[in-house]
């Protein structure tokens, strides 16, 4: 393992993050702890989420820290308010979505490190607009990401 030093991130002073209808910052990159993890704080604005999909490289815990999640586990929905918290393995289809009126507050924890790269590659191709859902789903699976289709 790399030579780790330790690291205090003061409120406001990592990487700030902005995708979509959220906003949020990388306390831990994988630099920071040598690939072993990544941390963010963010919020999701009302009604928004991920779509369902597949990790095949990490493993995701979320907490709420404000407001209510609907999370999406296979076929079955749970609602979490703030204090619950969710470990999502890789290999298991999952979405969370924001159903509260107000913003949601969480944090996620990201086992190994790496995707925050897949984040930060998909708020760069947004500065010029909405990535095409082909661009997306292209870009996920280099990051072992796989979209699952889901009926309305």
């Amino acid at each position: 393992m790399a030579n780790l030093s330790p690291k205090i991130v003061r409120a406001r002073s990592g990487t700030q993050s902005h995708l979509a209808n959220s906003t949020g910052q990388w306390l831990l990159r994988g630099q920071d702890t040598g690939g072993a993890f990544a941390l963010h704080s963010g919020t999701m604005a009302p009604g928004t989420g991920a779509p369902l999909h597949v990790h095949t490289h990490e493993d995701e815990t979320f907490y709420v820290i404000e407001g209510e999640v609907e999370a999406t586990v296979g076929d079955d929905r749970e609602t979490l308010q703030a204090g619950d918290c969710i470990f999502l393995p890789r290999g298991i289809p999952h979405r969370l979505q924001n159903i509260s009126s107000e913003q949601a507050q969480i944090i996620m924890l990201i086992q190994p490190a790496g995707l925050e790269e897949f984040f930060e590659r998909v708020e760069q191709l947004s500065k010029t607009g909405p990535p095409s859902p082909d661009t997306l789903r292209e870009l996920a699976a280099g990051f072992g990401i796989r979209s699952i289709p889901t009926q309305i």
